[in-house]
């Protein structure tokens, strides 16, 4: 069980600090985006995540393949991870 409630996650997400707002099915949502530098192997390379309130409709609803705009641009969710304390971590495909 979270020990912080709904509205303490939300204050954590506050656009006028360091969270963004993403676009999920034409409603806003709070969040902090990161574009962060990733390798595996030989392979490397930029991987957008998005990490949301559970409790935001549009979140608990998103599937794989939904759209998720962020400063205009469409990224793709490929994978959505819970973490079961009430945020959910959206791993984002770039446009190609």
């Amino acid at each position: 069980m979270a020990i912080e409630s709904a509205a303490d996650r939300l204050t954590f997400l506050n656009t006028d600090d360091f969270g963004t707002t993403a676009t999920i099915d034409s409603v806003a949502v709070s969040g902090i985006f990161e574009r962060g530098y990733v390798e595996s192997g030989n392979i490397s390379g930029y991987r957008p995540t998005f990490l949301c309130r559970v409790d935001d409709a549009k979140v608990a609803a998103i599937a794989i393949g939904d759209t998720v705009t962020i400063s205009t641009v469409a990224y793709t969710c490929e994978v959505k991870q819970p973490d079961n304390e009430g945020m959910t971590l959206l791993i984002l495909k770039e446009p190609d």
